[in-house]
């Protein structure tokens, strides 16, 4: 689903609405006919501020996205933007160091935060009296972050921890790293959000005053509201606070290298003393969801749930219920990106099992519904799953509020967002059998075959 894996593109169209403040409002209704009014409005500034109304409880997420991520970055510099996920909670002269937790505590609020390639999000919810204190904490540390040495140098040890815990102890975290890179070997995609060692070492704090200052404005960022709120007073909010501030300058420019068509697909061994069991991990390169006809990316989804979405699908029926072959086995699309989407296969043999020839299993499964298709049955099923994924964001205002405004950071199409329950309905056998050629058909892919060491 388009919120599973957690902003429009920077286009001269950005500059646009820098003078004037433009109002629209529609109305997300779900299969079952449940509904939530969403307001769009765009500040002299340029920034998008989208609202989501949803009164069933007196609470409001207020959630800022930044259309930059580790794709962004300059070569030798990477890191910049995840290090900028925990800067921007080190305090400016009005709410110094400490205050935004301080206060979200004594107030029972949640927040936190998250960087992808793409975009760099900020995000709290709390009591919907709280809603102006959460503008005006995101408005102030947005352009009067206080970036000291001392403060500089604590988060990069802080970072460098986070590396060493989330990448280097981790087996698969690591093999996932070296196949990122083997897949996308120029485009930017291909080097970890979280930075590279020697990267992160040598930032300074002048690398990130300037990330800070080209990247932290008005307009290269979009405004989520959702929950017990009027439009008109999130309205009046936005322009008090976020209102004054200015674009120090032009939008940068995401100017990125295409990658490469390769002539044949890539594989690469590795061994891991902390691992008990051999696996693959196969990621391809294909289209993202801003890049697909609605219903293509529909059935993008659909195709995963069929092949490993859940018990009924033919990976798990097959290979792990059926002939026992397999301890787990998994697909996935995984579509929510400006550029390039990637699509994985994963599967671990059984006890004892022979990890390449389970590959080849998995291979004939592939290319069987390339060939065949699917079944009526599938279809329905798969389709039933994928709706009711949609149906539950809609109950949960933080996964809605992230499945709309990343959706449109990516440079999704309103109506495709809004409307993706019909075209999940539309989806055909037809297409998922032309969305499985065009995945499993092409040579853009790199399986990494990770096996203890003997």
């Amino acid at each position: 689903m388009m919120f599973a894996a957690l902003l429009n593109r920077l286009t001269p169209a950005q500059k646009l609405a820098l003078t004037t403040v433009a109002i629209s409002t529609c109305l997300v209704k779900a299969a079952f006919g449940f509904t939530l009014p969403i307001t769009e409005f765009t500040l002299a500034n340029g920034l998008q501020v989208i609202v989501i109304e949803d009164h069933r409880a007196p609470i409001a997420l207020h959630a800022i996205g930044y259309r930059v991520g580790g794709a962004d970055e300059s070569p030798g510099k990477t890191g910049l933007a995840h290090f900028f996920e925990h800067l921007m909670f080190k305090g400016t002269a009005k709410y110094p160091k400490g205050s935004f937790d301080r206060l979200m505590d004594e107030n029972g609020a949640e927040r936190n935060a998250f960087t992808m390639q793409d975009v760099t999000v900020f995000h709290e919810r709390s009591d919907v009296k709280l809603l102006e204190l959460m503008m005006d904490l995101e408005a102030d540390r947005m352009q009067n972050l206080a970036l000291t040495d001392p403060v500089f140098e604590t988060e990069r040890k802080v970072v460098q921890e986070e590396r060493r815990q989330q990448t280097e102890s981790n087996p698969f975290a690591v093999a996932n790293e070296k196949l990122d890179a083997t897949l996308f070997k120029v485009h930017p995609y291909g080097r970890p959000v979280v930075g590279l060692p020697a990267d992160v070492a040598s930032l300074t704090r002048a690398d990130a005053e300037a990330f800070y200052r080209s990247h932290y404005m008005p307009a290269n960022a979009i405004v989520m509201v959702v929950g017990d709120v009027r439009p008109d007073d999130v309205r009046k909010l936005a322009e008090q606070y976020y209102g004054p501030l200015k674009n120090p300058g032009d939008l940068p420019l995401r100017q990125r290298p295409a990658e490469p068509l390769r002539a044949s697909a890539d594989r690469l061994e590795m061994q891991d003393g902390r691992i008990n069991d051999p696996l693959f991990i196969r990621k391809y390169i294909v289209p993202a969801r801003a890049s697909l006809a609605p219903r293509q990316a529909a059935a993008f989804d659909v195709l995963s749930v069929i092949l490993g979405g859940n018990s009924e699908s033919r990976l798990e029926k097959q290979l792990v219920v059926g002939s026992r072959e397999a301890a787990a086995a998994d697909a996935n699309y995984d579509g929510l990106s400006v550029v390039y989407g990637t699509y994985q296969v994963f599967a671990m043999p059984s006890a004892g099992g022979d990890v390449l020839k389970l590959e080849q299993r998995v291979d004939s499964i592939l290319q069987e519904i390339v060939k065949n298709g699917v079944t009526e049955d599938e279809l329905t099923s798969a389709k039933n799953s994928t709706l009711a994924k949609y149906i539950y964001a809609l109950d949960n205002p933080t996964g809605f509020a992230m499945m709309i405004g990343l959706a449109i950071a990516m440079g999704e199409e309103r109506g495709n967002i809004y409307n993706e329950d019909a075209e999940i309905a539309a989806v055909t056998r037809e297409d998922v059998q032309k969305a499985a050629a065009l995945v499993f058909q092409n040579q853009q892919h790199v399986t990494i075959v990770l096996r203890p060491k003997s």
